[in-house]
């Protein structure tokens, strides 16, 4: 059963995020290399989640040279997102960018997307699926967010920069 806090956007679809985590772990190639997942073959996520997630990706890779990070609402202002649900819709596209970059050991461009009401870090439901992705340990509201999603976004800004997708 997949569960999100109606009370705390941005909350990681935990069973996708867990499986696709598990998905990753045991998908290697034959040199013992992680064999990043396919973006069909990711779990319960629909095909407009992935037609989303490529845009979402396109677009902050555009956006990862200019070091300065992006809303969630200017992001989905961006895209042209439709009602209902903008803010989910988009937070489905980067759940899935963070297993992604999570599975191909890449800086996770997730990490250029913030919230307006939290002063500048992400959303918690980014720091839920950082942690069980095994990028970060700690309280989504503590120092430790802050310092993991500073570093996190230097990575990706200077990694995404320059690239199309």
């Amino acid at each position: 059963m997949l569960r999100r806090a109606a009370s705390r956007p941005g909350t990681i679809l935990r069973k996708t995020c867990e499986q696709c985590l598990t998905y990753a772990q045991t998908s290697v190639k034959t040199d013992g290399t992680p064999s990043p997942p396919e973006r069909s073959d990711l779990p319960n996520a629909d095909s407009t989640s992935h037609a989303l997630a490529a845009r979402v990706r396109a677009r902050l890779c555009a956006l990862a040279g200019q070091a300065t990070p992006i809303t969630y609402q200017a992001l989905a202002r961006d895209l042209s997102l439709s009602p209902p649900n903008t803010i989910h819709q988009l937070t489905v596209a980067l759940e899935l960018l963070i297993e992604e970059d999570a599975a191909r050991s890449h800086p996770l461009i997730a990490a250029l997307v913030i919230s307006k009401a939290r002063g500048g870090l992400p959303a918690p439901g980014f720091f839920d699926c950082a942690a069980r992705v095994g990028r970060f340990a700690g309280d989504d509201a503590g120092p430790e967010a802050a310092a993991f999603h500073e570093e996190e976004y230097t990575k990706a800004a200077a990694f995404w920069a320059g690239k199309t997708s």
